[in-house]
C-alpha cells in the first residue's frame, strides 16, 4: 500500500540493522474487541503506531475480533498496552494484553501485514521508553491532522471531512505549519477517525493526511 509524507524527526531514516529485525521476547500483544467488519490490519497499525514501532499485525480468523500485534520490543509493547487497553473503537472496548507467543509468524494472507519498514511508523524500533512517554499522546477526543494543503483549507472543510466517520466534530483549531486540531464530541469518534482517515487524501485534494492523538 502506498504511503505518503515524511517520517517524524524521531523516526529512523537509517537502514535497518540485522539486530533490529530479530524477534524480541515479550513484544507480541493480543488485542480483543475489534470490530471484525470495519477493522483490517491497516486500522490496527494506525492505532498502535502512535505508541511504539509496529512490526507485524495478524487478524485471527479462528477468533473474530482478535488480532496479534508484534511491536519492535517488549518495551514498546508494554507502553502500547498500557496506553490502549480499554480504548473504545467503533463502540467496543479493546482489551490489550501480552501474548504468550514470541513472534507473529509471516503469512501469505490478507489477514497478515508486515509494517516493520513502513514510513508511517511514528517511532523507530530503537526508541526508548522515555522518548515514547515524551512524544506519544494518550487516546482522547482530539486528534492532530498534519500535511494539510498549503492553501484553501478552512475549518469548515476539515469539519466536513472528519464528520464522515459518523462522529460529531465540536471544534477545529487551525494551527501553523499546515496542521489543525480536530476535537470530537467523544473519544471513540476520534479513534474511529484516526484509524479510518490516516494516510488518506483530504476530500477534493491530493494531500494525504497524517493523524495522531493530540
Amino acid at each position: 500500500r502506498r504511503v505518503h509524507g515524511a517520517a517524524p524527526e524521531y523516526a529512523s531514516s537509517e537502514p535497518l540493522a540485522e539486530s533490529e529485525m530479530r524477534v524480541r521476547a515479550g513484544a507480541v500483544l493480543a488485542v480483543r474487541g475489534l470490530d471484525e467488519i470495519r477493522v483490517e490490519t491497516t486500522q490496527v497499525f494506525h492505532l498502535f503506531s502512535g505508541f511504539g514501532h509496529v512490526s507485524r499485525v495478524l487478524l485471527l480468523s479462528a477468533h473474530p475480533g482478535t488480532a496479534l500485534v508484534q511491536m519492535a520490543s517488549a518495551e514498546h509493547a508494554g507502553f502500547a498496552a498500557k496506553a490502549l487497553d480499554g480504548t473504545a473503537l467503533f463502540g467496543q472496548r479493546l482489551s490489550v494484553t501480552p501474548s504468550e507467543l514470541e513472534e507473529v509468524a509471516p503469512l501469505t494472507s490478507q489477514l497478515y501485514a508486515d509494517f516493520f519498514g513502513s514510513p508511517l511508523n511514528i517511532f523507530a524500533p530503537h526508541v526508548d521508553a522515555e522518548t515514547l512517554a515524551k512524544k506519544a499522546r494518550p487516546p482522547s477526543a482530539e486528534i492532530t491532522a498534519s500535511h494539510l494543503p498549503a492553501s484553501g483549507v478552512t475549518a469548515e472543510v476539515l469539519r466536513s471531512h472528519f464528520s464522515q466517520c459518523g462522529g460529531a466534530v465540536v471544534a477545529v483549531n487551525m494551527r501553523a505549519r499546515r496542521r489543525a486540531n480536530i476535537v470530537f464530541a467523544e473519544p471513540v469518534h476520534a479513534s474511529n477517525a484516526l484509524v479510518l482517515l490516516n494516510d488518506t487524501p483530504l476530500v477534493g485534494t491530493d494531500k494525504y493526511l497524517r493523524l495522531a492523538f493530540a
